[in-house]
């Protein structure tokens, strides 16, 4: 069985990263930032709902910020920003793309996800938690860099 101290060689190559929508043509040859930077065009209606000022915003969101406005919802908006600063510099991108990967392993991988067994090898795992962490380190680690 794998463990923590696995190399965190990725066991998946790619030189292209097409995006997962289905009915998207787009596809990156820059890893998962391609991707990610992509993936404002999908999210953007949530993004912009999701976007916050400042005062309401937790902890967490206002760490990952590394922008001076202020995070400013109406100048971002008016200076067509806003959905590139709080999908990137918020990672709201992240937190929406986590949630709509978990729903298509779902639907698409039942049995592996209510089993939290690897779909690339013949593990499974006690918890979620120690199955996500494995697909991270073990087999996506070098495609999110």
């Amino acid at each position: 069985a794998p463990t923590e101290y696995e190399s965190p060689k990725s066991q998946i190559e790619q030189d292209v990263f097409p995006c997962p929508w289905e009915d998207c043509n787009f596809a990156s040859d820059k890893k998962f930032s391609g991707i990610r930077n992509h993936l404002l065009k999908h999210f953007k209606t949530r993004i912009e709902e999701g976007a916050k000022p400042r005062p309401l915003m937790s902890e967490r969101e206002k760490s990952n910020c590394m922008s001076k406005t202020g995070c400013s919802v109406p100048i971002l908006k008016a200076r067509g920003e806003l959905v590139h600063h709080y999908g990137i510099f918020h990672c709201l991108v992240d937190d929406y793309f986590q949630d709509f990967a978990f729903a298509w392993i779902q639907k698409n991988y039942v049995s592996h996800f209510v089993k939290n067994l690897c779909p690339y090898e013949d593990h499974t795992y006690d918890d979620e938690s120690a199955f996500l962490k494995h697909l991270t380190v073990s087999h996506y680690f070098n495609l999110i860099l």
